[in-house]
């Protein structure tokens, strides 16, 4: 006999020459089918399953759902903390497959320090001034392994990479995003058992106390921002479709989107200023950029949203818009998937008019490439990334409407996920 590589092979059979018919043995130890039971993966752990097949044997994997395990960094300038890199901790050969564990590399003065916070994700991290900085994730409990939302935060002006419990969040399971506009007040998506909550958070100088608000007819929550300390938005899908919510004096609100063209989906909404937020989502047509209506802003109550100018040249579309980022009141910059009439390409827009025109964005000189995270620290300093393996790109702005590829050097087998504020 001979061994030969899983494939399909065509073997003729000759009539042997005693002239009786040929046969063939079936092997008593095979199987025409074998199933595995469904394994539980935890994120950051490497999970085992051992079972019997045939080296000739077909398998098949199928994943019906993932978690992402992607970290998040941010310098916050808050008291003695310089850096927050948010992640989990490896598997190793002596813990493979027990309960993923989450860290948190603070760095200070004194270099880093890793803590862990006693969760098994860390989903966002952020600080409310110099007064506290927030881990908000989701922890296991040990009995059951059922997920319920977890936050810790720093001691009072952050002067210890340390973190304690905050209060527990009754009803929610977990927290998906964070944000602080201000050193009293933070805000967050999560998910409750009946379906996406928004968190409000009350900080003070010893500790953060969150409640929680479930909207009515709201299916998902995929982004919020906030500007000043009281008024946020969020982009949302319900049963009526996309929504842009809109807190107004501690209650949500929905607001009103354009009738023409009707909005699709909406991904993503960046404040920039006390009176400027704009959205990003599609229609039947292609992508869309909204921005808040003149009259309705500051809002004070439900608002209005308005849909901006795509200047593009001509044969161009934009077909997806999937993030925007503001490092002024007037200066934002949108990532785009734009179909020039041959081939789609990534692209950058950039804002070009203030509210009340309506806006107008136009096409930016940017390299010809996947784009895939956009940040803007300050004025003079945006960059994006893309795409994030094989070869990473890094994009820098070198002008009010022009960009300029970087060379970018990694190890073997890194990734260039983005590069953060």
């Amino acid at each position: 006999s001979v061994e030969v590589p899983p494939a399909g092979y065509r073997v003729p059979l000759r009539t042997p020459t005693s002239q009786t018919a040929p046969s063939w043995v079936d092997n008593g130890n095979e199987q025409a089918a074998v199933a595995q039971a469904p394994l539980t993966v935890s994120a950051g752990e490497v999970t085992t399953a051992t079972f019997q097949y045939d080296e000739g044997s077909r398998v098949s994997l199928h994943f019906p759902s993932t978690t992402g395990t992607g970290g998040s960094v941010t310098w916050p300038g808050a008291g003695t903390i310089e850096c927050l890199v948010a992640g989990q901790a490896p598997a190793t050969s002596a813990r493979p497959a027990s309960t993923p564990v989450a860290e948190v590399s603070v760095r200070t003065s004194s270099g880093w320090t890793v803590t862990r916070p006693g969760m098994a994700r860390v989903a966002a991290v952020a600080c409310a001034g110099t007064n506290r900085c927030l881990a908000v994730g989701y922890a296991l409990t040990p009995s059951s392994g059922a997920p319920y939302a977890d936050s810790v935060s720093s001691p009072t002006g952050s002067t210890a990479p340390q973190f304690s419990q905050d209060a527990a969040v009754s009803g929610v399971t977990t927290f998906d995003t964070l944000t602080c506009p201000s050193a009293v007040s933070c805000f967050a998506v999560g998910t409750g058992s009946a379906g996406p909550v928004l968190l409000s958070a009350a900080v003070t100088s010893s500790r953060v106390t969150w409640s929680s608000t479930a909207p009515a007819g709201i299916t998902s929550v995929s982004s919020i921002s906030c500007y000043g300390t009281t008024t946020c938005f969020a982009t949302a899908t319900g049963t009526a479709g996309p929504a842009i919510l809109q807190l107004v004096n501690a209650k949500w609100v929905t607001d009103t989107l354009p009738a023409t063209p009707a909005t699709t989906g909406l991904h993503q909404v960046v404040c920039s200023g006390t009176t400027t937020c704009y959205a990003i989502g599609s229609t039947s047509g292609g992508a869309e950029l909204l921005s808040l209506a003149p009259s309705t802003t500051p809002p004070s109550a439900q608002a209005a949203w308005q849909v901006d100018t795509l200047v593009l040249s001509s044969g161009e579309s934009a077909t997806a818009l999937t993030q925007l980022a503001c490092a002024a009141t007037t200066e934002c910059y949108a990532l785009a998937t734009v179909h020039d009439g041959t081939a789609t390409v990534g692209a950058i827009l950039s804002l070009q008019t203030p509210p009340g025109t309506p806006p107008t964005w136009v096409l930016d000189s940017a390299p010809t490439t996947s784009l895939a995270s956009l940040t803007c620290s300050t004025t003079s300093v945006c960059v994006a990334t893309g795409p994030m393996t094989a070869s990473p790109v890094l994009v820098s702005r070198t002008g009010p409407t022009t960009w300029t590829k970087d060379t970018v050097s990694l190890p073997g087998g890194s990734v260039l996920d983005s590069v953060p504020a």
